[in-house]
């Protein structure tokens, strides 16, 4: 199975201490969370659901 990247930006908002994650790859990823992990884990998650309610085929492994 071909592999695709996706660039994901995730910045840190001092401000109001949270990380930040968006990406032009992936219409509708906006999410923010307090510790970077769960971060992670939220988009991981938010990735194949992203892609479902977009249209989009495309199956992470």
């Amino acid at each position: 199975m071909a592999t695709k990247s996706f660039e994901i930006n995730i910045i840190y908002d001092d401000e109001v201490n949270v990380f930040i994650a968006t990406s032009k790859d992936i219409p509708g990823l906006v999410l923010e969370t307090e510790h970077f992990n769960d971060l992670k884990k939220e988009v991981e998650e938010a990735i194949p659901i992203l892609f479902y309610l977009n249209g989009n085929t495309h199956q992470q492994n």
